[in-house]
């Protein structure tokens, strides 16, 4: 992988060009207009090259991804899988899966319109917050273990909702994200970017921890006020008989927005790479 990213070329890759005009890509729903620069801020940074290169140099079987909201790190784990498409044919291992949790169905729409292309005509959007939404989920789950293989097209899940699930009882949760850990453990890969809206993650952290089991994970913002990923990092560290910190790194938002004395200290932002030692 560190070799992959020295060879970066400064062209970036092919599949993801840059628009040619920066209204709200690639979500639309809540955002600002995306300018040349924040699209470079957020979609060609350090941790979204990281990403396409696990992809391209591993075999992700499974990746999930929890409040990425941009999409950027979803598209370059799709970007990636289409690198090492050469690699794969249609006896080979299983269609790669990326499962992307997001509380705005609005976005998810969004962003299965625009870049749906990069993704296996049998993508799922699914809202789980009913019994029955949740009963769908697990019939889906176990149905794609059938479908027909498509090189370098990974599957999209878009689930809309929260990952922790919904109350059914004082002493149950129904959880969608313990059903798709359940189904796919273990998985390759986690990326986590929370803000402020997506709560402390305490109980997201014990599914993916006990139940999701990730190889490895990637944390976005850690370095965020109010963001769990900081926690969670602190967490990883603590435990370096079984977490190891393979990669880390920061970039700087060059959009002159980002430059006024209130966002200032919010410019610079930390990501790290953790994976299970071996």
């Amino acid at each position: 992988v560190v070799q992959c990213m020295l060879q970066k070329q400064d062209s970036e890759n092919e599949y993801l060009p840059e628009p040619s005009n920066y209204e709200a890509y690639p979500f639309g729903s809540g955002w600002r207009a995306w300018r040349k620069e924040m699209f470079n801020d957020f979609c060609q940074n350090g941790a979204s090259e990281v990403l396409r290169c696990l992809a391209s140099q591993l075999d992700l079987s499974v990746s999930l991804g929890l409040f990425l909201r941009t999409g950027c790190p979803t598209l370059q784990i799709a970007n990636g899988t289409r690198e090492r498409s050469e690699f794969l044919n249609a006896t080979g291992p299983r269609i790669p899966e990326i499962f992307q949790f997001e509380l705005d169905e609005a976005s998810a729409i969004e962003f299965i319109q625009q870049q749906g292309s990069l993704f296996h005509p049998a993508k799922e959007m699914l809202t789980f917050e009913t019994p029955a939404g949740f009963r769908n989920l697990q019939l889906k789950l176990v149905e794609a273990t059938n479908l027909p293989f498509v090189a370098g097209l990974p599957r999209l899940w878009l689930l809309n909702g929260a990952p922790a699930g919904f109350e059914l009882s004082p002493v149950y949760h129904r959880s969608p994200l313990d059903a798709v850990c359940m189904h796919r453990q273990e998985l390759d890969l986690m990326v986590l970017d929370p803000d402020q809206a997506s709560g402390k993650m305490h109980e997201e952290w014990l599914i993916i921890e006990h139940v999701c089991k990730p190889r490895r994970v990637l944390l976005l913002n850690t370095n965020m006020p109010n963001h769990a990923t900081s926690w969670i990092f602190n967490r990883l560290l603590d435990r370096p008989h079984k977490w190891q910190l393979e990669m880390q790194g920061r970039y700087v938002l060059s959009d002159p927005e980002w430059a006024s004395p209130d966002l200032r200290l919010l410019r610079t932002r930390i990501w790290a790479l953790f994976g299970v030692r071996q």
